[in-house]
């Protein structure tokens, strides 16, 4: 229809300007000079900053439908490969994780500001990686390449450290890296803790005899 294309393109401004600077740091005058139009154009599509706010929420919603199920997809894959004790290792445990954590710290501290403030924002950055990971640990449990414990208690112990390093780096884009990095130890670490390491064979007495 007619418009549809600067309303596009004043949305898409709008997901930029909202993420990197907030929303209450943005005016429609903003949006506008990034779409490059004057303001008033802009009302022609939106009856003001509330209404082009609503109207991105069905965006950050994709992203991230978007992000988890990249995770799911991840997942997946792990699970193809894990079939027992010992299958299991950081990096692969990794391959399940880095790719969403990776995008969060693409995104930075303004972009989840501004989802959290979206309807479902706590859903997004919390409570679906909560049970995606609760049901993956369960799945592994199935196939003993991880302890047995609470896969909700699991998927608890799995993400808070990754969630909070995220945060850190929200609040100093310089610990990036480090953060990283620091995500990348603490699925080692935790690797090292629940997975199911596989049986050495019994040693001394008739076996060894045959090892010569």
């Amino acid at each position: 229809m007619p418009g549809s294309a600067t309303r596009e393109k004043a949305l898409q401004a709008a997901l930029e300007l909202f993420g990197r600077k907030g929303y209450d740091r943005v005016s429609m005058n903003d949006i506008a000079e990034a779409v490059g139009i004057r303001a008033p154009s802009l009302y022609k599509h939106f009856a003001g900053k509330e209404a082009l706010f609503a109207a991105t929420a069905p965006y950050v919603r994709e992203r991230y439908q978007a992000l988890w199920q990249d995770a799911v997809n991840a997942q997946a894959v792990l699970e193809r490969e894990v079939r027992g004790p010992g299958a299991l290792s950081a990096e692969r445990l990794e391959l399940a994780t880095m790719p969403w954590v990776m995008a969060e710290l693409e995104d930075g501290a303004g972009f989840r500001a501004f989802a959290g403030q979206v309807a479902e924002g706590l859903d997004w950055l919390w409570d679906r990686p909560l049970t995606l990971y609760e049901r993956f640990f369960s799945r592994l449990m199935e196939r003993q390449a991880v302890k047995r414990a609470d896969a909700h208690t699991m998927a608890l112990e799995y993400l808070a450290p990754i969630l909070h390093l995220i945060d850190l780096a929200d609040r100093d884009s310089s610990r990036r890296a480090t953060a990283e990095e620091d995500i990348r130890k603490h699925v080692r670490q935790f690797c090292r803790a629940f997975a199911v390491k596989e049986r050495s064979p019994a040693s001394g007495g008739v076996r060894s005899l045959f090892r010569r």
